[in-house]
């Protein structure tokens, strides 16, 4: 949203605000509850939406998130979820695995979902392909800026029908 706003596309930075406040979070889903008010929210939303389109899904969340700001990773989980959620489309059996877990220095952030052909192959840029451009597209800038920021890594890759993305953080206390 900060890209859109400073290259003065107002409206479609109004566009996706708007998008993300229609959004409603059902509570029939599982809940999720690490501790942190703003991953509790972005991750419970995404679990919801998982159920609404028959999504499995295995969660594993290390809450020892040393200096990595709440709000980068919502960021972080909203973005690769959105993805994965998408990605899933077409799968025979859907499934969504994000694992979070500290080891010393390190977080690691990792986000498998089933596909039905190479994202890869048909897409190595992973650009947007949604119709309205302006508005699309911002999702995996983000994340490869914010490993970026915390510097980490991002590695994009597929293995056996699943898309991975495996994000390394250096952290401290």
């Amino acid at each position: 949203m900060a890209e859109l706003l400073e290259s003065g596309k107002i409206d479609s930075a109004k566009s996706y605000v708007e998008s993300i406040l229609e959004q409603k979070i059902d509570t029939s889903a599982g809940v999720i509850a690490t501790g942190s008010p703003v991953i509790d929210a972005v991750v419970n939303s995404k679990l919801s939406e998982c159920e609404k389109n028959k999504i499995s899904t295995k969660f594993r969340i290390d809450t020892m998130l040393g200096n990595i700001n709440q709000i980068d990773m919502s960021i972080l989980i909203s973005n690769l979820l959105d993805n994965a959620i998408e990605g899933c489309g077409g799968a025979d059996s859907p499934l969504i695995e994000l694992t979070i877990s500290r080891q010393k220095s390190f977080l690691y952030i990792i986000v498998k979902n089933t596909i039905s052909d190479s994202v890869l192959s048909a897409n190595p840029n992973l650009a947007t392909n949604k119709e309205n451009k302006s508005a699309h597209g911002f999702g995996i800038k983000s994340i490869r800026e914010l490993a970026r920021k915390y510097n980490g890594t991002v590695d994009f890759k597929e293995s056996e029908s699943l898309f991975v993305v495996e994000i390394c953080l250096s952290i401290t206390d």
